[in-house]
């Protein structure tokens, strides 16, 4: 803006202006100089007071954070104490519950005889499994510490065994032993991976402005340095230390850069200054100056509060808004377009609600509103607010000296997140806790109980007091209040309150007991912040194990001995028997071989063992069976009565059967075999001849049936002739002979000689037919056991079968004035046409021959996987002893030579055979005098589905 124009002076008047105007100026140099020295003196205290704040906050953070760690190594603790024999699964299971919300553990476990024994996670950690500590010199001095002292440590950094750095807690278990004296069992651990503990410690965020280090003490190891240069500890940075149950830690902040004094525009002495020499030297443009300055005033204040992270918001008298900066709009994101100055606090309310801008209100809108203007109204509240995005914000609202409202919202958005996150952490511990198998009360300093589960009856801390929590000396009083009769068993105290100043102490143990019959173990701890744990286990039914182990004990005793006696009883059979035992290692070298070795061979075990068989001598016969033996040892498997050549001391070979089974450690590797043998030559040699005879007699049967049935189609043929006189040319030319010359006498001759002649031949087509049907049998039994009989298995319904099996034999079942039926359901079976129906022809006539009245019947049904047929007579039956027998071939139930029912016998083992080759089975149910029933079964045909599934 121009400045008013003004008037020549005197010099001497110009000179005084002049000289006033440098005098002023000089005063106001002079002033401003100590006032920036005065500013700067209180910025840099102001600074050296954060830092001292920084690193207050800083500790409380790491003890805090520390603290929930160190609980997890003491509840982890306290669970082993309850449960030493705790598995992998159980471990992982627990485990798990510990490590929620807790990114800095990068596992849980635990170490016994210097081994690392559990893990969780088990799928990242499963390596970890087994290791030997002893191997790390570094960790066993921390594990020895931890082991003597009896204290629970921090150790690192150090690279851990995963090969990242890291940092471990160390909790030493000691178990109460039979003798009342601490054992020790081993240790817990958890393992923080560095970066991850320093990022959830909040150390990494604090290098931008300050240089920081850190460090500790845990118990008496050296002083381990976290972070930062330890020199800082030396300087005139902010030192802050404290306390973290054994561990001594110490933080040193100093700001890493100097930061600027606050400009000469937020200072006031400086504004006053300003004025001043404005006023002094600027008198005659002061109108115009205070203009400008009011500008400038009104564009600092702006951009002042721009720059603040939280939102701010001005509202005059009338309750509209002067200004506002960006961040509350930001904030306020949803509601940005009606965010004008001149709009009313009010009418932004609704607006944002019509928005969602505040999910609170939903549902109650109108309350919420009227909730909201109370307390903005009120000026002098402090709110929590959530908005549409999920942002937590603190509100601030005072009143101005002139009536208006000016607010403050700051994001809290992470502290609201942490404090659910700590309560959700609670509320899992209380759980946890709720899950122990054993009793568990939390007393705090002041002796009041904090956190329980339900415990025992007799001590039930649920009678809590109208008047306030239950203290530990009214928890005393608990058990003899359920029950008078309970009592110290191992304590000369008559009550737990005479109990109490050893309870009060470092730990202590007592027995309660109720009539000598249930028992509860109880354990007291004092916690690193003065507070006591109290854990009561039922051992009644450990108390009653005891007993049973002890009897179990002597069953035992019993046993080993009964073990020794049969141990001596196999070493008696394997120095007698003509069989002997074998064993070999992992490299198949033979490790023992028993004395009826050398009395088969006449070859020394000792010459034998150490060695793999390649290395022996090889059989003058070649061996092809050897070899196959070694291929199946090589895959590790069982074997049974394999049979290889072994040539003997005196050059001879011999054939040797042997069986073995691999062994394996309970880890799984594989150890060696171990089997028996014996020398089987003459055996073998007997065998081998009878397949020989077996083949000739099949070839012989297959050969003889083929001649035999031969001329026997022409006897048939003839006889079918025969019997059909009346068709012969010779006849019929007789015939019209006889017609055209008739002779009576003749004529009845040539009848008698035709009726005989057809009476001869039908008994001759008969027999015939007979002799076929066993030529047929024989013929089937040698293709079966010679394995060329061929099948089409094709799908089969079964009631057209069955119907057209029924209806050929029916006019046999009609001759014999038997009644035959058949039922079958509408499915479909697997097999051969042609052989299914062979089988079902032999049944049903074998059920008709020998059934002399009554019926036969023919049923069909699925069963499961199965088509169950069923062939039902009312005939003789089949005596107990002979049912047995009755599939194999050439037997009947009726061997005699006066039988009534002729056969030789093969029907029913070609039957079996038959269904057997189409994946069948057959069985026999039958009581003599009252029928016989067979039973066959055959796999049932898969649909379209099915098969394509399969």
């Amino acid at each position: 803006m121009p400045s008013p124009k003004t008037t020549s002076l005197p010099l001497g008047l110009r000179l005084v202006s002049w000289v006033s105007y440098l005098a002023v100026l000089i005063v106001v140099v002079i002033f401003f100089l100590v006032e920036h020295q005065v500013a700067t003196i209180r910025h840099n205290l102001t600074q050296q007071q954060d830092a001292n704040h920084l690193a207050t906050a800083t500790a409380n953070r790491i003890a805090e954070n520390l603290g929930r760690k160190f609980s997890i190594a003491q509840v982890l603790k306290s669970a082993i104490i309850l449960h030493p024999d705790i598995n992998q699964t159980e471990f992982a299971a627990f485990a798990q519950t510990l490590m929620l919300d807790e990114p800095a553990i990068l596992d849980i476990a635990t170490i016994r005889d210097h081994k690392v024994t559990h893990v969780y996670p088990f799928e990242k950690n499963h390596a970890l499994i087994g290791q030997n500590l002893q191997q790390n010199p570094e960790q066993m001095a921390v594990l020895q510490a931890a082991e003597q002292t009896n204290q629970i440590l921090l150790q690192g950094p150090m690279p851990l065994l995963q090969g990242v750095p890291g940092y471990i807690i160390r909790q030493p278990i000691f178990l109460q032993g039979p003798d009342g004296e601490k054992e020790f069992w081993g240790t817990a651990s958890v393992v923080l991976e560095e970066h991850a503990l320093l990022e959830d410690l909040g150390l990494t965020a604090l290098t931008d402005r300050f240089d920081i280090a850190v460090r500790f003490q845990s118990g008496t190891q050296p002083v381990s340095q976290v972070l930062g240069d330890p020199a800082l500890f030396k300087s005139d940075a902010q030192i802050s230390d404290f306390q973290s149950g054994t561990t001594t830690w110490s933080i040193a902040l100093a700001p890493n850069t100097t930061q600027a004094i606050a400009p000469w525009a937020g200072r006031p002495m400086q504004i006053l200054l300003l004025i001043f020499s404005s006023l002094a030297l600027l008198i005659v443009w002061y109108l115009d100056y205070l203009r400008r300055e009011a500008w400038q005033s009104s564009a600092r204040l702006r951009a002042s509060i721009e720059v603040l992270p939280d939102g701010f918001a001005l509202y005059d008298t009338e309750d509209r808004l002067v200004l506002c900066n960006n961040r509350y709009r930001q904030i306020y994101a949803q509601s940005a377009p009606a965010i004008r100055p001149g709009q009313k606090f009010e009418d932004l309310l609704r607006f944002g609600l019509k928005q969602g801008q505040y999910p609170e209100a939903v549902g109650r809108e109108e309350a919420w509103l009227r909730e909201r203007l109370a307390a903005h109204n009120a000026a002098n509240s402090i709110l929590e607010q959530q908005t549409a995005n999920g942002q937590w914000l603190r509100i601030y609202e005072r009143a101005t000296p002139e009536g208006g409202r000016v607010g403050i919202r700051v994001d809290i958005t992470e502290q609201v997140e942490s404090r659910q996150r700590a309560e959700l952490a609670e509320r899992r511990l209380q759980e946890a806790i709720q899950a122990l198998p054993v009793g568990f009360s939390l007393f705090n300093q002041r002796e009041e109980l904090v956190i329980y589960n339900k415990l025992p009856e007799l001590i039930d801390p649920s009678q809590v007091t109208a008047s306030g929590p239950l203290t530990l000396g009214q928890f005393a009083d608990l058990p003899w209040r359920n029950n008078p009769r309970f009592q110290l068993a191992d304590r000369q105290e008559s009550s737990l309150r005479a109990l109490l100043p050893h309870i009060r102490s470092t730990s202590c143990e007592f027995l309660l007991s109720l009539d000598g019959d249930i028992e509860y173990k109880c354990f007291t701890h004092r916690t690193f912040e003065g507070g006591i744990v109290i854990i009561c286990v039922d051992i009644t039914d450990i108390k009653r194990n005891k007993q049973q182990l002890q009897t179990t004990n002597d069953t035992l005793r019993r046993t080993l001995a009964e073990k020794n006696a049969l141990e001596q009883r196999f070493a008696d059979v394997a120095n007698t028997s003509s069989e002997w035992f074998w064993e070999q290692d992992g490299e198949m070298r033979i490790t023992f071989l028993s004395s009826g070795f050398e009395r088969a061979t006449g070859l020394s075990p000792d010459n034998i063992v150490g060695f793999i068989r390649e290395e022996l001598s090889e059989p003058a016969t070649p061996n092809e069976s050897l070899e196959t033996l070694q291929s199946v040892m090589a895959r590790q498997e069982s074997f049974r009565n394999f049979i290889y050549l072994l040539t003997t001391a005196e050059g001879k070979d011999i054939w040797i059967r042997t069986s073995g089974n691999p062994i394996f450690s309970p880890e799984g590797e594989f150890q060696g075999y171990r089997g028996v043998a014996a020398d089987v030559t003459q055996l073998y040699s007997a065998l081998k001849k009878a397949e020989h005879a077996d083949e000739a007699k099949t070839q012989f049967l297959s050969v003889i049936s083929h001649e035999l049935r031969t001329p026997l189609t022409a006897v048939i043929g003839y006889s079918s002739l025969l019997s059909n006189t009346q068709m012969l040319a010779g006849y019929q030319t007789l015939k019209k002979q006889l017609s055209e010359t008739p002779n009576p006498g003749i004529a009845a001759g040539v009848d008698t000689l035709v009726t005989e002649v057809t009476g001869f031949a039908q008994k001759m087509r008969s027999s015939g037919k007979q002799l076929q049907t066993l030529i047929d049998d024989i013929l089937d039994l040698a293709r079966i056991e010679a394995n060329t009989i061929k099948l089409d298995i094709q799908p089969i319904k079964a009631q057209p079968l069955i119907e057209s099996v029924v209806e050929q034999m029916q006019a046999l079942a009609t001759e014999k004035g038997l009644e035959l039926t058949w039922d079958a359901e509408d499915v479909t079976v697997a097999g051969d046409d042609v052989r299914l129906r062979q089988v079902l022809f032999n049944l049903v006539g074998n059920a008709i021959k020998f059934t002399q009245s009554g019926s036969v019947s023919v049923t069909c049904r699925q069963d499961g996987d199965k088509i169950r047929f069923d062939v039902a007579d009312t005939g003789i039956g089949i005596p107990q002893e002979q049912q047995a027998r009755i599939f194999d071939r050439f037997v009947q139930a009726d061997n005699s030579s006066t039988r009534t029912h002729k056969g030789v016998g093969l029907g029913l083992s070609i039957c079996r055979d038959l269904l057997h080759l189409q994946g069948g089975t057959i069985r026999l149910e039958s009581e003599p005098e009252h029928g016989s029933r067979f039973i066959f079964y055959l796999p049932v045909q898969p649909t379209d589905q099915q098969a394509a599934a399969g």
